[in-house]
This record gives structure tokens, sequence and C-alpha cells, in this order.
């Protein structure tokens, strides 16, 4: 899989491979973080896009209905049986074939309803919406979000469109961002979800008591955790939920589990409907573990609940930050161990030396090398660069240990 990346934040032209774990090093402000970004949200809004844009349609659907006198179902509108009934009498028909007399005919079913001729019209004129053009405007809409509004490179001339190009086996994904829009061009479905991960202390709000959708800030903050909770939420409405990929996953954890005990021996649980850190006799609350014990834990929620599966896309923006050298190690086998798991697409940033080396020395232990790609993000001129280093690490060690040398250098001025 390749991902391109034309004018998006302050990279100006990108060619990045995912085979595995792909790593991006480099100095703050050089365009890591915008990498994780940008395939964060064309995984999470092109996977599984139609039912996406079918629940928007049921919503305008509902909101249309109730002004013309049909009552919502209590607290959960999407499962209103006029709503239900509606879309599966028109199964199978594209936007263009449901026109007016058709809605007409449909709401004949409900001869109390009233205002038929104006519910039909109005119900027509929203199907008639092309999906693509929804799909469009979703698309922009949450790209602005995670970008706070500035997807386009401001340092190019503002005219230019940027654009994101997602490629595997020989089909792609092509998003064009102009000023107010953007238009896909989309030959290959997208089942897979991604994750994005950069702030362990998230792990708090599992126990504050949200709704699931008043988790605070947006998709990239709070995306683990909406899994997490979504799992737990429709586990408990049904317990066959998510039960094969739940079942699927403790199978294959115990690699998994074995790197992780290495940091801690305790696990993760559920305790009074309360996420705890179980050691020993003590059920620790989450957000009263350590914040290195929360960057374990989150992955071991996403693993335990189901929601990160095989072939899923990971995304660990500088996951070290939080952790001392020596689980900078174990986090870092960690991942390799992931990977070759559940065959993961990973992506990595990080500035630190020691996490990098042990990235680079776990993938050789588990004969991975071949799974692995490492770019070196740079700033050339007022744009950002990511070089392909993958053959030569030395480029990106020396990168990292040139502010030690200079402490050296400055201990050895002090004796001369």
């Amino acid at each position: 899989m390749n991902l391109s990346i034309k004018n998006v934040g302050k990279i100006k032209l990108a060619e990045i491979a995912f085979d595995g774990i792909t790593v991006i090093c480099g100095n703050n402000n050089t365009g890591k973080s915008t990498v994780g970004k940008i395939l964060f949200s064309i995984f999470n809004t092109l996977c599984n896009a139609d039912k996406k844009i079918e629940q928007v349609q049921k919503r305008e659907i509902n909101q249309i209905i109730t002004k013309y006198g049909l009552p919502l179902e209590e607290n959960f509108s999407l499962r209103n049986p006029f709503v239900s009934d509606f879309f599966s009498y028109f199964k199978g028909l594209g936007n263009t074939g449901i026109l007016y007399h058709d809605v007409l005919r449909f709401l004949k079913k409900y001869p109390d309803l009233p205002h038929k001729n104006e519910l039909a019209a109005e119900i027509a004129d929203k199907m008639r919406i092309p999906k693509e053009q929804l799909l469009n405007e979703y698309i922009f809409r949450y790209f602005n979000s995670i970008f706070n509004e500035q997807i386009r490179n401001l340092i190019v001339d503002n005219r230019a469109s940027s654009k994101v190009e997602l490629r595997l086996k020989g089909k792609e994904n092509s998003i064009q961002f102009y000023q107010k829009k953007c238009v896909l061009s989309q030959k290959m479905p997208i089942i897979h979800p991604a994750y994005y991960i950069d702030n362990p202390f998230v792990l708090n709000h599992l126990n504050a008591g949200y709704p699931i959708q008043f988790v605070p800030g947006n998709d990239l903050d709070k995306n683990v955790i909406r899994a997490i909770l979504d799992s737990k939420r429709t586990q408990s409405d049904d317990k066959m939920s998510d039960i094969f990929d739940s079942v699927g996953n403790k199978e294959k954890l115990e690699e998994v589990y074995s790197v992780l005990r290495k940091a801690y021996s305790g696990t993760t649980a559920i305790k009074d409907n309360q996420y705890v850190y179980h050691e020993g006799t003590a059920d620790i609350y989450l957000q009263n573990i350590s914040t290195g014990l929360k960057s374990f834990a989150l992955i071991e929620r996403l693993l335990e609940s189901g929601k990160l599966k095989q072939q899923d896309v990971l995304i660990l923006d500088e996951p070290e930050i939080h952790l001392h050298p020596e689980w900078q190690l174990i986090y870092a086998e960690m991942i390799v161990v992931l990977q070759k798991t559940f065959d993961l697409t990973i992506l990595v940033t990080t500035h630190s030396p020691y996490f990098l080396e042990a990235l680079e020395v776990y993938t050789k232990k588990h004969k991975l090398e071949e799974k692995a790609n490492y770019y070196l993000a740079i700033n050339e001129a007022e744009n950002c660069v990511m070089k392909n280093v993958t053959n030569n690490l030395e480029e990106i060690y020396q990168l990292m240990f040139n502010p030690m040398q200079k402490l050296e250098d400055m201990e050895n001025e002090q004796f001369e």
C-alpha cells in the first residue's frame, strides 16, 4: 500500500510505503503527524462509507417526517419503523430512481399520515441528492475537523489544490481538495478502520460516564475511547456482540501478552461498571494508574474488546513520550508482535533513538525486516519532505544524536 500526498499541511510532496510497520522519524514540526492524520482520515471516512451515508439519509428522513406529524420512536430515532420500512421498500434503487410519485405510492401504506403531497415532495428532493455528493461533503468536513480548517498547504499558492491518493494492488482512491470542497475518485472499497493514539490520558474518559457521542475532543482524540465504549455498550445490550472478534483475539494474544507482562503484571477489566487495573488484590481505576501503564492499557482494551482486528490500521504518534527507556523497548516489541500476529498496517512517528533502534532490533528478531519501512522527515526551504532511508538508517541516527554530540562538545570545551 502506498500513500501519496500533495500540498497538505506543511507537506508539498510525499510518497510513503506501508507494508507492515512504517516508521517516520525527524525533528519537531517536520510533518510527521500530518501523515498519520491523513492516513487516519482516509480510512475512517471511506470505511463502510455507504453505510455512513445511509445513516445520514435516515436522520434526514426522520427530521422530515416529524415535521409532518409522524413521531419518532423514543431514544433511538434510526429504529423508527417508518424509516426502516422506507429504506427496505426502496432497497436497491439509486438516488435518481426515487422520485416524487414513487414516494407518494409508498406513503399510501400510511393512511393516517397528513400532508402526504408535501411530505413526498420534500423526501424526494432530499433523496435525489447523489450519494457521491454527500460523501464528498462528509470527507471535506471530516478532514477539515482533523486539520482545524487548514487542509491545504498554506505555503504554496493558495489557489493550488491538495491531493491525497491511497494505492493498493493496482487500485487507488484519490481525494482532491479545493478551497471549499473535495472530490473523491474511489476505485477500491475500504473495509478496515484506523485507530490513532497520541495521548494515553484519553484513557481517563473510560470511567467519566460520558455517553459515547459526548466524549470530549475531535475524532483523533476520542476514536479509541469511542470504540472501546461502543464495544462495552453493544456487549451490554447483546452478549453475542463482537464475540467472534473477541474470542479470535484471545486465541492470538498470548505472545502479545507475554510482552505486555514485561511492563506490568496486572490486567485491565470491568468491575462494577468501571474500568480497573487489577494487580494482586488491588483494583485501581484506570485514571489513577501511571501514564506509562495507560499507554499499554489502551492497546490491551482495544484488543480485549475485539475492536482491533486482523489487517486494521494502527497509528501511533510519538508513543515513547510517556515511557522511560526500558518501557520504550517493551512497547516497541509489542508493536512488532502486534503486526506479526494481526497483520496490521502500523504507522509510528518518533524522535527517540532508543525507540527507533528497538523497532529495528525487534523487526529483525521476529523476521519482519522486509515489512519495515523507515522515513526521515526533514524541512527543505518552507516545506516538509519524507525521505525513504530504509536502506540507510544512519541518516536518522546522525540527526537524533546531534544534540548529544553538542553537549559532549560543550563539555569538552570546558576542560580545554
